[in-house]
């Protein structure tokens, strides 16, 4: 059984080739400084993530400061 988790780190998401990720899926961010927010990628360019909490607030999070995105790939059937 595949494992569905997927991990995404920081670096990844900027530079020559960044990762795009999937929009309106929910993803948890940890930052460089241990904080973790959860929340779903509305927005994504080569210096910000732009995320939207459970309560509609959104929050800009600027690439460098991200240390891995989680996110769970949702099942096909």
């Amino acid at each position: 059984m595949k494992k569905r988790l997927t991990r995404v780190f920081g670096e990844r998401l900027s530079g020559e080739t960044p990762v795009t990720l999937p929009k309106n899926t929910p993803v948890n961010v940890v930052k460089r400084t241990g904080d973790t927010l959860f929340g779903r990628v509305t927005q994504q360019s080569s210096t910000r993530l732009l995320l939207e909490d459970n309560r509609f607030h959104p929050h800009s999070i600027p690439i460098p400061d991200i240390d891995v995105v989680v996110y769970d790939m949702p099942a096909p059937f």
